[in-house]
């Protein structure tokens, strides 16, 4: 089936994270008829896609990124019939679904892995990355993304490891054997003949590992991360998806590419093999030297870096990863214009931008957090490595709450009823986690949606601003000399142009006198504030033409 929807660069994107959306079905848990059940709220936003988070079968482990069958719907989501009807309900509102199609790994429940590791004679066994020991000792010195070794024993077999780079319950595939590709091609075809638009690719950037030698650097996903990050055999096989299923279907894959920077980004857009990518620079711009918030000047430096230096972005903040953006990009006593800012950012920038659920109501995160109540493994597995170190609880706790990812898959809120954990569920049943009880009696659907003033009257507004205005969506994109708070930019189509100014900072900024003179000439067409002065309110944001 032929993907014939909007044009991904024209529209944006709404990630749903399908546990903590809306669940249908009353058992706590979110699912696709949940999904289903909000999909007119979705299309009011102005979103062309949904990019969905994994819903395929599996141990739930990894929240569904360990898969044990790429062809069926997990059961806690739903059945195959309802993510039919997902995609029928959507095409209606001309709203494209997007996969999330995690290949650089399996779960160890998977059938491959279990009869490569059951059965010494078993084919499957060269579907996985499976070495000898080295001196009594592991292959080599890798270690997996939150650090130990990346090797798991094979059972039963004393000098026989699996690699895994995020978890020993996540094996890592082998892409050297032809067979594994064809495989992962079926699992594309499968899908795009159902009629979903394209792939948001999990780690892809690391699938090949072009050597086992000792790692020498201490990459992103940890020690040997030279050996498979952005190598050639990455390269050959994106090219070769594309070439093989993706054009075919005229479909589009989106790559989540740890430790990439604008080359190696521009090689894998350049060559054809990636559509868009998401980088981590920015959004990581918070964990820089441990810190709680971003600094403006880095914020800006960063944006204009990428904005200029990649010709098409996937322009992002927040996601299933990441905590909510208030309190790292803007200050919880400006919460409401700071969020407004950044999503007018996300929305003016050149690129596709990639909105998360709650992200478009401003939503936060925990005020208070436990580690020990966390349902997110890598976090689980940084805490006892941390114990392990014996690092104090203290630290324990403050890292935990810098690096969880439980903030961000806080059940969606949809009314001010606690009793429903805020329209999530149903009345009296209990979420599979807790919803943000003292933030969501306010920031929610119902709520915001008759306060006009709130971020998302503001969101909605600049989306149907966005889609008047196709100098946002297609145009070039040059950035303004300002003073360090201050990022202004200019978006250009044909003969139309927009200006666009933000305060990036929690203090008062006046514009400069350069650009004051080009903004003489114009009007404020659109603002987050009620003054045109030239002096900006903390994260105060302006859209001039």
């Amino acid at each position: 089936m032929k993907n014939d929807f909007p044009d991904y660069k024209r529209g944006f994107v709404y990630q749903v994270y399908p546990a903590s959306f809306k669940d249908g079905n009353g058992d706590g848990i979110g699912d696709l008829k949940g999904i289903i059940e909000e999909l007119d709220y979705i299309k009011s936003l102005g979103a062309g896609y949904i990019w969905l988070n994994p819903i395929y079968e599996s141990p739930m482990r990894d929240m569904g990124y360990d898969i044990s069958d790429y062809e069926k719907v997990n059961p806690r989501f739903g059945t195959m019939a309802d993510f039919d009807e997902l995609l029928t309900e959507a095409r209606k509102r001309d709203i494209g679904i997007i996969m999330d199609l995690v290949i650089n790994h399996t779960s160890i429940d998977h059938p491959w892995f279990k009869s490569a590791i059951t059965d010494p004679h078993s084919p499957y066994r060269d579907y996985y990355i499976l070495r000898k020991g080295k001196d009594g000792s592991y292959p080599n010195n890798w270690t997996q993304v939150i650090g130990g070794s990346a090797w798991g024993q094979v059972p039963g077999e004393d000098d026989t490891y699996f690699l895994h780079l995020f978890s020993e319950s996540q094996p890592d595939l082998n892409y050297r054997n032809p067979a594994v590709i064809k495989a992962v091609e079926d699992i594309m075809r499968f899908w795009l003949d159902k009629g979903v638009a394209g792939f948001r690719c999990d780690m892809i950037n690391v699938i090949y590992k072009e050597s086992f030698a000792d790692g020498d650097e201490k990459g992103f996903s940890g020690i040997g991360a030279e050996h498979y990050t952005n190598v050639d055999g990455v390269h050959r096989l994106l090219k070769r998806f594309q070439d093989d299923v993706i054009s075919k279907y005229n479909g589009f894959l989106i790559g989540e590419c740890s430790g990439c920077g604008i080359s190696e980004a521009n090689d894998y857009q350049k060559n054809g093999e990636l559509n868009m990518l998401f980088q981590f620079e920015t959004v990581l711009l918070d964990k820089k030297v441990f810190r709680i918030m971003a600094k403006p000047k880095d914020l800006k430096e960063s944006i204009i870096k990428w904005q200029t230096g990649l010709d098409w972005n996937a322009n992002y903040l927040e996601n299933h990863d990441q905590l909510r953006s208030i309190g790292r990009f803007v200050d919880h006593r400006h919460k409401r214009l700071g969020a407004k800012m950044l999503l007018g950012l996300l929305l003016t920038l050149r690129g596709t931008p990639f909105i998360f659920e709650g992200e478009e109501l401003g939503a936060e995160g925990y005020a208070k957090f436990k580690p020990e109540e966390s349902s997110d493994i890598m976090l689980k597995n940084l805490m006892a490595l941390l114990k392990a170190k014996k690092v104090s609880r203290l630290v324990r706790n403050l890292i935990g709450k810098h690096f969880n990812r439980d903030d961000s898959r806080i059940p969606m809120a949809f009314t001010p009823d606690p009793s429903t954990s805020y329209g999530f569920t149903r009345k009296g049943i209990e979420p599979w986690q807790k919803p943000n009880f003292g933030k969501s009696e306010k920031i929610n659907v119902a709520a915001e949606s008759e306060d006009p003033d709130s971020v998302l009257a503001f969101f909605r507004s600049l989306s149907s601003f966005r889609e008047a205005h196709p100098e946002l969506s297609y145009g070039s994109f040059e950035a303004l000399k300002t003073k360090e708070e201050v990022l202004a930019f200019e978006r250009a189509y044909g003969k139309a142009s927009l200006t666009i100014v933000a305060n990036l900072g929690k203090h008062k900024e006046k514009i400069g006198k350069a650009l004051r003179r080009k903004l003489g000439k114009l009007q404020v067409l659109f603002s987050d504030a009620t003054q045109s002065s030239y002096t900006l309110k903390p994260y105060e944001f302006r859209i001039y033409g």
